[in-house]
């Protein structure tokens, strides 16, 4: 669901995503904010922060778990100032329901993501290793790797267990209203199942840093390939990005009307 071009609630959309809170967050976890006691590579540092879209999902009772997937086959970036932020809007728990077979909460596969950010995004050999790590997309047509066989290195046994720490190597949290869960797109995660009675409704929230690159997928033309992989290293990391993400991420600019708030691709920081 679409959320800002809805002007009756732009303000309140425009405090949301922008909020102090959220991009004190975003420099932790990219690490721009360490103090002296702890390990940073950007130490004291702010970022630019981009902001890219966000989505509401509406999920009905007795709906069934979002297959295991990573959101980099469907978004054509990379590197590791890349995040999605998951925010519930009803309780959520790891632990299966009598009614359930599945637990309610989003899952992920522990460090899915590190293969991704390892190779050296600094070349075009590293570049274009990354592309090539990109896995097969559960809704669009991007076609790459084979998704992990998750399910099948775990036993029903381990999922009553809340399913922590499973040979599947999976990681999952109790969560209540406002709860905010990040990870990077490059994470195998699935959504839980909602039982009979639940209807659950959860905001994702996706933001890009100065280590981050545009970086082609198997549906991109040559020409978009060559382009992305031979382009500047990081464009997000001066005062004006090389790169506009809205034509990749938002649509029409002119979709946008003049001073509603904060639109995709705007930078917040």
């Amino acid at each position: 669901m679409n959320l800002n071009l809805n002007l009756k609630a732009q303000e309140e959309y425009s405090k949301l995503v922008a909020h102090p809170a959220l991009l004190r967050l975003l420099e932790s976890l990219w690490g721009y904010n360490t103090n002296k006691a702890g390990i940073s590579s950007q130490p004291n540092k702010k970022p630019s922060i981009y902001y890219v879209g966000e989505q509401l999902f509406m999920k009905e009772g007795d709906a069934a778990p979002v297959t295991w997937h990573t959101d980099t086959a469907d978004l054509p970036m990379a590197g590791l100032d890349v995040a999605t932020l998951w925010i519930p809007l009803e309780p959520t728990t790891r632990a299966l329901q009598e009614d359930s077979s599945f637990p309610q909460t989003l899952e992920f596969v522990k460090g899915s993501h590190r293969n991704f950010i390892q190779p050296d995004d600094g070349t075009v050999e590293g570049r274009t290793e990354i592309s090539h790590m990109v896995y097969d997309s559960a809704y669009g047509p991007n076609r790459g790797l084979a998704p992990l066989e998750v399910e099948a290195a775990r036993s029903d046994k381990e999922r009553m267990r809340g399913t922590q720490g499973t040979a599947a190597n999976i990681l999952s949290f109790d969560t209540q209203v406002g709860d905010i869960v990040a990870f990077h797109w490059a994470t195998f995660h699935g959504g839980g199942a909602t039982p009979v009675s639940v209807r659950r409704r959860t905001m994702a929230l996706r933001y890009v840093g100065p280590r981050c690159f545009m970086s082609p997928r198997s549906t991109h033309s040559p020409e978009q390939r060559e382009k992305w992989l031979k382009s500047k290293i990081h464009p997000y990391e001066g005062p004006e990005p090389a790169f506009q993400l809205i034509p990749y991420f938002g649509g029409d600019e002119k979709e946008s009307p003049a001073n509603s708030g904060v639109a995709y691709g705007d930078r917040v920081q």
